[in-house]
């Protein structure tokens, strides 16, 4: 079998319980890509700011992005079963953090926003808040 992400030939058990369904990524690359929710709070002057992301910064490729996007449901459901509903809930990748200086403005005034991608941006380094 080859890898979907990091495209290595690797060997499944010859066991039945791999009859029906076969592993798309190889064990290395399911310890590597484990998702693990990480948080960040960025207080403003009305309230604060939450981002969640799930990898760290420069670990994904383009293809690996399309492929791992699918764990993004555990980010979905955090938010889901917070208990403060007032919250504003934006998704982040690198074209909308470009674009983050005209959109920004108007919701920095809402007391909780939720920010969330699947590999960590540098938010401090774009100057948005500014």
């Amino acid at each position: 079998m080859i890898c979907a992400l990091c495209k290595e030939v690797f060997n499944v058990s010859e066991g039945f319980e791999f009859i029906f369904s076969f592993p798309k990524i190889c064990p290395k690359c399911q310890i590597k890509y484990q998702p693990s929710l990480k948080q960040v709070v960025i207080p403003i002057e009305n309230g604060e700011i939450t981002y969640f992301y799930l990898y760290e910064q420069n670990l994904l490729n383009l293809e690996q992005r399309n492929y791992l996007d699918r764990h993004l449901k555990l980010i979905y459901e955090s938010v889901i079963k917070s208990e403060d509903k007032t919250k504003t809930v934006i998704f982040l990748d690198f074209q909308v953090l470009s674009q983050a200086k005209y959109w920004l403005k108007y919701f920095l005034p809402m007391k909780k926003i939720v920010f969330f991608s699947l590999e960590y941006l540098d938010l401090s380094y774009q100057n948005i808040f500014y």
